[in-house]
Parts: structure tokens; sequence; C-alpha cells
């Protein structure tokens, strides 16, 4: 019995009637997929965006690229994964994941 390779695609265990597959296939890939967790628990209980409204912004308004919300969520979430050092967001900025 010969065995098929795929180097492409991996197929896990499903969970009901959902089958799990992952793909090399992307040309850029991320480095840690707790990220999607951490997307997730923001989304649902927003606790960073109430977080951020409990400052004042008194950045000039044509020069803002970033709200208040992203620049705390990027730190938060970089901080949480052990990238402690700001030069690492310079490396992290090109994360599908943080983007």
């Amino acid at each position: 019995m010969t065995t098929e390779c795929n180097d492409r695609q991996l197929t896990l265990q499903g969970l009901d009637n959902r089958k799990i597959v992952v793909s090399i296939d992307s040309k850029v890939n991320s480095s840690d997929g707790g990220f999607l967790l951490l997307g997730k628990l923001e989304q649902r209980y927003q606790v960073i965006k109430r977080l951020s409204s409990c400052f004042t912004d008194l950045r000039e308004n044509y020069r803002i690229k970033h709200s208040l919300k992203s620049l705390l969520t990027q730190r938060i979430f970089a901080l949480v994964h052990g990238y402690e050092d700001l030069n690492d967001h310079e490396q992290l900025r090109y994360d599908p994941l943080l983007q």
C-alpha cells in the first residue's frame, strides 16, 4: 500500500460534520495563531475598546494614522505573546493576524 503525500495541505479530524484543513498555499503566513484567540476575546468582551475610552487623545487629528484603540491593541497583544520590546513591532507589523 502506498501513501499519498500532499505537501500543500493537511486534513485533521474535524468536529461534527466540519473538516479542518491546514493549507500552506499562502504567500504570507502568521507566526502565531494565538492572535486569533485574542482577537476573538476582544471582539466578544471589548476590554481594549473600553480601556481606550478611559484615555483622552490629545493628538492633532490631521496627524493621526492609527486610533488609540488600535495602538493599545497592538501593544497589549504583543505583550501577551511575549514581545516586550517595541522593536519587535517593526517585524510584527507584517504579520497578517496583526494587520
